[in-house]
């Protein structure tokens, strides 16, 4: 171990293990937070990634606020993570709140291109707001990075559709069934628009 390491383990000699990151009081996390500000080999930042983990642990708990919470804590200490944003989107769309959502998962893309996930659900959030060539540019980009992403394809089938473009969009469902078979969304999509 390096003496930030070291440090960092010292920190931690009363860590409740079966709490998790939400043991930590706030004194411990701003300490934390101070050792590896000094610069550290390792990245992402790992309080961040903690607290990130435990906030989108929240959110499926249906203590989404709470959630939220810890991932802008987790934004804050290390605001150059694109998962923790993109999970801040994905709460943000359990809440029904669809610009700050498409705020937060197009911080998460411009910060990491690879992050599909975000790159995904941007797309189906612009659909729902009524931007649908921009939602039509996020779910291609999904593709030509992960040419397996059903769920791009579903999302592109149904901008199609309901372009009346029907010979395209059973193109684009197919090729979701044809990437993951178990994929459910597509068989629907599919059929509805036979």
């Amino acid at each position: 171990f390096d003496s930030q390491a070291a440090r960092v383990i010292r920190l931690m000699r009363g860590y409740d293990f079966p709490r998790g990151v939400l043991g930590l009081d706030p004194n411990v996390r701003r300490a934390w937070s101070a050792i590896y500000a000094e610069g550290h080999a390792r990245d992402p930042n790992p309080l961040a990634s903690a607290l990130s983990g435990a906030g989108a642990e929240l959110g499926r708990t249906g203590r989404v606020d709470e959630g939220v919470a810890l991932l802008q804590e987790a934004i804050a200490l290390d605001p150059t993570g694109a998962r923790p944003r993109t999970l801040l989107g994905l709460l943000f769309l359990r809440q029904g709140r669809f610009e700050d959502a498409a705020r937060e998962l197009d911080a998460a893309k411009r910060i990491s291109f690879r992050e599909t996930e975000a790159r995904t659900e941007l797309g189906f959030v612009l659909l729902r707001l009524g931007r649908e060539d921009e939602a039509l540019v996020e779910l291609r980009d999904v593709l030509r990075i992960d040419r397996r992403a059903p769920r791009a394809y579903v999302g592109i089938g149904m901008i199609l559709a309901k372009r009346e473009r029907t010979g395209e969009a059973v193109t684009a469902f197919q090729q979701a069934i044809q990437v993951d078979p178990t994929h459910g969304p597509a068989y629907l999509r599919l059929a509805e628009l036979l």
